[in-house]
Parts: structure tokens; C-alpha cells; sequence
């Protein structure tokens, strides 16, 4: 009955299982936002080297009379870093959710370049962001961003870096990542 249903549509309520619907888990079952994700029907990675990092993903042009020239997916955040959103703005999924991702990415570099006064860290911006989508699980008039997030740099003292924000709040370091529609055959391939 629909009343035993009610943990799917609140985000504090727990479901018998003991997950909650509206952020999801990592599980073999990933709930709402997770699959969000996976509809933008791209995929992209992110690959780590010694001294560079190459963020790599599909290039899909809906419309044949858009200039694919002016279709992108991966975004200047700051003068050393970039991040990759496989459902970008100029896609037709989730655009609000990936224009406010690389504008607030955008606030925070500049805001912190402008308090301390040099660049921001690749991983606290990373943490940042991670801190951003986590705060939308909790409050019950925003919903969960479905979009997941790759923010790679060259920081000034570990050198290049790569990370992965998803839609829950989670983040972490990684050599390789993929994202995406064949985010799993990626990483098998790398």
C-alpha cells in the first residue's frame, strides 16, 4: 500500500531496509539521485598522471543546428583547475543543477583567492563542493543534485589531482575514475 511507502518521498525517514531513497547509498541498488546521474547517457573519465591530469568525455550534439563548438562539457574553474560534468549545462537533463555546480565551484576559488590571497587547493575545493551537495540531503525543500561531479588541478603542492563529488556529498582522491552511463566498463578498462 502506499502509505507503507512514505520513506520514498521524505528525506529524514528512513526505509525498512534502513536507506533513504531521496540521497541513496552505495550499494548494489542505487536509489533516485544515483540514477539521475546515469541518464545523461554520456560517459567520461578522469585519468591522473605523473605530472598532468587528463579529464576525457563524450561530445553529443542533440540538435544539428547547435554549434557543436559551443557544446562543452568540461568547465575553467579556476587558472589550475577544471571539473568535467558528464550532464553539463548545455545538455538537456539536469542543466540548472550542473550551471549551479560550476557556479558556486567558481564563487568558492575566487572567494578564496580573494580572502587568502593565493590559489585554492584542488582538495579543498573538492571538500568544498563534496560539504555543498551534502548540505541539500538534509533540508527538505531542496532536493539532491543529479549530477556528479570530476574536479582535477595541478595544486601547487601535491601536484596534480582528481576527485569525484557526488550528488550525496561523497568525495574522494582518485588515479582514475569514470562517470556515467558506462562508468563501470571504464574503470575496468583503466
Amino acid at each position: 500500500s502506499r502509505s507503507n511507502q512514505g520513506h520514498e518521498y521524505f528525506i529524514t525517514v528512513f526505509s525498512p531496509e534502513g536507506r533513504l531513497y531521496q540521497v541513496g547509498t552505495f550499494s548494489k541498488q542505487p536509489e533516485y539521485a544515483f540514477k539521475a546521474v546515469k541518464t545523461s547517457g554520456l560517459t567520461s573519465i578522469g585519468v591522473r598522471g605523473k605530472d598532468s591530469v587528463v579529464l576525457l568525455t563524450e561530445k553529443r550534439i542533440s540538435d544539428r543546428f547547435i554549434d557543436p563548438d559551443t557544446v562543452t562539457n568540461i568547465f575553467n574553474i579556476s587558472q589550475r583547475i577544471d571539473a568535467l560534468l558528464p550532464d553539463s549545462p548545455d545538455q538537456l537533463m539536469h542543466p540548472a543543477d550542473a550551471r549551479n555546480i560550476v557556479t558556486r565551484l567558481r564563487y568558492e576559488a575566487a572567494n578564496f583567492k580573494h580572502e587568502f590571497g593565493y590559489n585554492v587547493p584542488v582538495d579543498f575545493l573538492a571538500s568544498r563542493l563534496a560539504d555543498y551537495n551534502q548540505i541539500n540531503t538534509q533540508k527538505a525543500l531542496q532536493r539532491v543534485f543529479g549530477v556528479e561531479t570530476i574536479v582535477a588541478g595541478i595544486d601547487e603542492e601535491k601536484g596534480p589531482v582528481l576527485y569525484k563529488v557526488d550528488p550525496s556529498g561523497y568525495y574522494y582522491g582518485y588515479k582514475a575514475v569514470g562517470s556515467g552511463v558506462k562508468e563501470q566498463d571504464a574503470v575496468n578498462y583503466m
